[in-house]
């Protein structure tokens, strides 16, 4: 009856990972409140990948270290060089919820300031409706001064 239920827990064990991964998967665009260099604000890329039992993360393009998921929490760390070419390694906290993940970021336990992932298709769908209501003003103005 023991190993039944060990085996059990390592069948279903991965399906509760990828599940819970599987609402982080996909292309965000990060916002961070304070860039660490400069002291303003910075976007970058994030993209989540399935990869085995687990997450596979990359900020620009560049692999990162998911240190922790639980349910709709994330933590992960990425490393990067200030303009001096020094190497931090800042540590990433955030909650997934109602379709966007917003956290705080802390270097050496100092907190760095907040950030905020938002799903890259949402960007690019609200920059596409931006461009068509600049277009569709523009016709509606033409249309206009075409009638004075």
């Amino acid at each position: 009856m023991k190993r039944l239920i060990l085996v059990a827990c390592f069948i279903y064990m991965p399906t509760v990972v990828l599940s819970q991964s599987s609402e982080f998967v996909g292309e965000w665009l990060l916002q961070l409140e304070n860039d660490n260099r400069i002291g303003m604000p910075a976007v970058g890329s994030l993209v989540f990948e399935e990869h085995e039992d687990s997450l596979a993360i990359y900020i620009d393009g560049g692999p990162v270290n998911l240190l922790e998921l639980n349910g709709n929490q994330i933590r992960f760390d990425f490393d990067w060089s200030d303009l001096p070419d020094l190497m931090h390694i800042s540590i990433m906290d955030g909650t997934l919820e109602n379709g966007v993940i917003e956290g705080i970021a802390t270097e050496n336990g100092e907190n760095r300031g907040a950030w905020l992932l938002t799903p890259l298709m949402i960007q690019l769908l609200m920059i596409q409706y931006y461009v068509v209501f600049q277009m569709v003003s523009f016709v509606c103005l033409m249309v206009r001064l075409a009638l004075k």
